[in-house]
């Protein structure tokens, strides 16, 4: 056999491969989104102290640009979006709180 006929198999096993990989992972991003727009709104976790990023205002609303960014996500998906303060140590545990 040639190199180049293992070469052009090696690659289409690799387009495979990739292609197997790219389908699985797609997949349950669909059905996060599916019931992220069925439920309306998403939470996003951060710790809150980090101007210009996220602080709390006067009024102790979390504001600033990761919130901006956030909203604008939102909007463009057609739901909410609801920061949750929280510090690192804890951020993942917060979100399934």
């Amino acid at each position: 056999m040639s190199v180049f006929l293992t070469a052009k198999r090696s690659t289409a096993a690799l387009l495979v491969g990739f292609a197997v990989t790219i389908l699985t992972v797609v997949q349950p991003a669909a059905d996060t989104l599916d019931e992220i727009k069925s439920r309306g709104h998403f939470v996003f976790g951060l710790e809150v102290g980090y101007k210009p990023f996220e602080f709390r205002d006067e009024n102790n609303e979390i504001v600033g640009y990761d919130i901006d960014v956030a909203n604008e996500i939102g909007k463009r998906l057609g739901v909410e979006a609801r920061p949750q303060g929280t510090n690192w140590a804890t951020v993942i545990q917060t979100l399934y709180d």
